[in-house]
């Protein structure tokens, strides 16, 4: 028999409107890099881009699989933070 300690509960949670389960912690629904890229509406690529930016929530865990995060914190990171204006950012004036 095997046992696990957990300081936190750990739920897989039915989404009958969805094919897969979703995962959830304590603290809310988690997700990883491919879920953050949907969310953000992005490209996996732009969604690591975005998640190597400082102001971008810490991930709760960095599991063999990759980072996760809340996805309430990736929700407000995107509604303070995107859209990102468009290229380069404006130099001031030099006199």
């Amino acid at each position: 028999m095997c046992t696990t300690h957990r300081t936190e509960p750990f739920y897989i949670v039915e989404d009958l409107s969805s094919s897969s389960p979703k995962h959830e912690h304590a603290g809310g629904e988690l997700v990883g890099l491919a879920e953050v890229a949907e969310l953000l509406g992005v490209t996996k690529r732009t969604a690591t881009s975005y998640s190597n930016r400082d102001d971008f929530p810490a991930p709760l865990q960095r599991l063999k699989a990759g980072p996760v995060w809340r996805r309430r914190d990736v929700t407000a990171w995107k509604a303070v933070t995107l859209p990102l204006t468009q290229g380069r950012p404006k130099t001031a004036p030099t006199d």
